[in-house]
């Protein structure tokens, strides 16, 4: 996910169905995961994507929640490829939506009343022929209270509050940031050689602060040395105007997107649904600074990390 290269003004969502293979009467099937599996096609990017073996309600109800915070004029979203390790990340930029695969380096603006079209537009569809190929849907009562009243609802936590939640509060400016890091006392040997430094050494939480607001993740279990990696890529990326980058979390799906237009940097925490805006000097310079600490910290901590050929490879290529 780098600088914008593409603007486009249309997209289209397609369902090829697959032939289905259980019993979908079974009380063991879930219909949001089990049912109608197929694959999904996204086009009128610069390259179609494609998810196989995706369940069409599971995804429709992922697209729906999309759209809820979409509309939001800071909204964000993504549809996961689970089969893949792929997805789909969307953010809303004034009167366009930010598209990007995983799978590129390109990130396409949408104008945003295309995307919420085609979204709903597809999610009205996909309800329809599911209750047509399966008509005793319309009484089934997990399928009537994720969808009974439309597509953009079948929220768990309820509609008004996820959508309060995607909009978040009102984005705050700030002049300073800091990132910064609290390990859990529990760690693992990172002299095992069997341990995985990016997932398994050095974690925490990860504290991101900016005055007056606090998007900090209290994970426990965030990597450090993950983290390092990671912020090195997304300064660079934030180097180019109208970029768009994203932290992403071992064993989360939240995410800490960042957002560049002109010289303003919005970071925005998908845990919280808050956001600030912090001029990209100050965005780059804390994220720089915090790389270069973790690695030094985390050699001061565990000296017998010097002795494995992982860690010497990233403290070649990042810090």
């Amino acid at each position: 996910m780098t600088d914008v290269t593409h603007k486009w003004s249309e997209l289209r969502f397609e369902f090829e169905f697959s032939p289905d293979d259980v019993d979908l009467r079974s009380d063991e099937v879930n219909v949001l995961d089990d049912a109608f599996i197929g694959r999904l096609t996204v086009s009128g990017l610069p390259d179609a994507v494609e998810f196989d073996s995706v369940p069409l309600l599971g995804t429709v109800r992922t697209l729906a929640r999309i759209s809820t915070s979409l509309a939001h004029p800071r909204g964000h979203g993504y549809l996961p490829n689970h089969h893949a390790a792929d997805r789909l990340d969307f953010a809303r930029v004034d009167d366009s939506i930010w598209i990007s695969s995983t799978s590129t380096d390109d990130v396409s603006a949408v104008d945003a009343q295309v995307v919420l079209g085609a979204l709903e537009a597809f999610c009205s569809w996909a309800l329809t022929e599911a209750q047509r190929r399966l008509p005793w849907l319309r009484t089934d009562a997990h399928f009537v209270s994720w969808f009974g009243v439309g597509p953009t609802t079948g929220e768990h936590v309820g509609d008004e509050e996820f959508s309060a939640r995607a909009a978040g509060a009102p984005p705050l400016s700030a002049t300073s940031l800091r990132f910064g890091f609290e390990f859990e006392s529990n760690q693992g040997d990172p002299c095992d050689p069997d341990l995985n430094l990016l997932w398994h050494v050095a974690t925490g939480d990860l504290i991101v602060t900016g005055p007056p607001i606090d998007l900090s993740a209290r994970f426990e279990f965030i990597p450090l040395l993950n983290v390092a990696m990671q912020f090195h890529d997304i300064a660079a990326r934030l180097a180019k105007p109208d970029s768009f980058a994203v932290l992403e979390f071992t064993e989360s799906e939240d995410q800490l997107v960042f957002i560049r237009l002109d010289d303003v940097v919005r970071i925005t925490a998908t845990w919280t649904g808050e956001s600030v805006h912090i001029g990209v000097h100050t965005v780059r310079t804390a994220l720089e600074e915090f790389r270069r600490w973790a690695f030094v910290e985390a050699l001061r901590r565990q000296p017998c990390l010097e002795h494995r050929n992982e860690f010497r490879r990233l403290l070649s290529d990042y810090a």
